[in-house]
């Protein structure tokens, strides 16, 4: 093996015309190979560059799209709370009979509407976390609404007042806690208690108390209703029953 590598050296080291034309499309090759597999990387390089812009792109896109859509829902919710204080300030001034509070409860219910609807059409960027604060916002709203729809039924109507004032606070609070979600900002409450206070000052105590025993008789009524209702259905069960033994 040795002799043959060595007699292809003697033979080309004689013969250089032969070595050159043997090498030259070797080269030419091994230098369009190189070529190309340089073009190759360059590609490779440059579509990564631009799949990475592309990707920075849209998450900046979709950042001032997650903003907007953010500030449309915290400038809603605003929006309601505005209309919690004005629901509040009807219901302080001169109203003394049922029907003046179903009016300023339709008004609050018909805008509350709207900006619901908006904060719908904004919230699909919303963290779960937020969207969790938001439903605890509805649910205090849905409470507070069927608390007025009950003294309404009772004729009560002097404790509509107390039932907005009291829920506000509470959703003013919900409505910070959102803030934070949303401007990862930490507010102090202390140092906002104005917001807070925004719809109206904390009822009297005895307005509290009287509207607690209030809530306690319907709560009592309502166990009573059911509880005659469970009887009538077992004494239908029992005439049926009956009227089946008689039958046969």
């Amino acid at each position: 093996m040795l002799n043959i590598f060595q007699a292809i050296l003697d033979f080309f080291s004689r013969n250089q015309v032969a070595l050159t034309i043997i090498l030259s499309p070797l080269i030419s090759l091994f230098t369009v190979w190189i070529i190309k597999r340089e073009d190759r990387k360059l590609k490779e390089l440059e579509l990564k560059n631009t799949l990475t812009q592309k990707e920075h792109e849209h998450k900046l896109a979709t950042t001032i799209n997650k903003t907007q859509h953010e500030r449309i829902v915290y400038g809603q919710l605003i929006k309601i709370l505005g209309d919690i204080q004005q629901l509040d300030v009807e219901l302080s001034s001169n109203c003394v009979n049922t029907d003046c509070v179903l009016d300023a409860v339709n008004n609050f219910n018909i805008s509350f509407k709207k900006h619901r609807d908006e904060v719908a059409q904004n919230q699909i960027l919303l963290t779960n976390r937020t969207i969790s604060e938001l439903y605890s916002f509805y649910g205090l709203m849905s409470s507070m609404q069927i608390e007025l729809k009950n003294i309404l039924h009772d004729n009560k109507y002097e404790f509509a007042h107390y039932i907005v004032t009291s829920y506000s606070s509470e959703m003013a609070r919900n409505i910070l806690k959102l803030h934070d979600e949303l401007s990862s900002q930490i507010s102090d409450i202390e140092e906002l208690s104005p917001f807070i206070n925004c719809c109206g000052k904390p009822a009297e105590k005895w307005i509290e108390d009287e509207y607690n025993k209030y809530k306690r008789i319907e709560e009592a009524n309502r166990k009573l209703r059911l509880m005659d209702g469970m009887k009538s259905d077992i004494n239908i069960d029992k005439n049926l029953v009956f009227q089946e033994l008689k039958s046969n």
